[in-house]
């Protein structure tokens, strides 16, 4: 299963859904990292120097980011973007399906952004 990062603002109910869903998980949040003012630029290449899956809430400025880096050909790691409107419940289930069968070399799309 690939490791993960959760921005600064991220759920941490949906994080707790997860490892209840999928056992133990390789999980770090931004702020462990000292990120926790970081803008989103350095989420991003910090998730794709440790290769983790980085998981936001932030849809106003994440995918334009994501996006820049892609353009200035700078390393970008496979961001999903949770609605904040999204019930935790479902918000788990959705990602569970998505991460739960990865494997540490699989690669994903760049940008994911789950229905509501």
């Amino acid at each position: 299963m690939r490791p993960l990062l959760t921005d600064q603002d991220f759920d941490e109910r949906i994080v707790r859904g997860l490892v209840r869903a999928l056992g133990p998980l390789d999980v770090v949040a931004a702020r462990d990292l000292g990120l926790a003012e970081a803008p989103d630029d350095q989420v991003l290449e910090t998730g794709a120097l440790l290769g983790r899956i980085v998981l936001s809430h932030d849809a106003r400025t994440m995918p334009p980011t994501l996006y820049e880096r892609v353009a200035r050909g700078d390393p970008v790691p496979t961001l999903v973007l949770v609605p904040r409107a999204m019930s935790v419940g479902r918000a788990v289930e959705q990602l569970a399906e998505l991460i739960g069968g990865t494997s540490d070399g699989e690669e994903l799309a760049e940008f994911i952004r789950l229905p509501l």
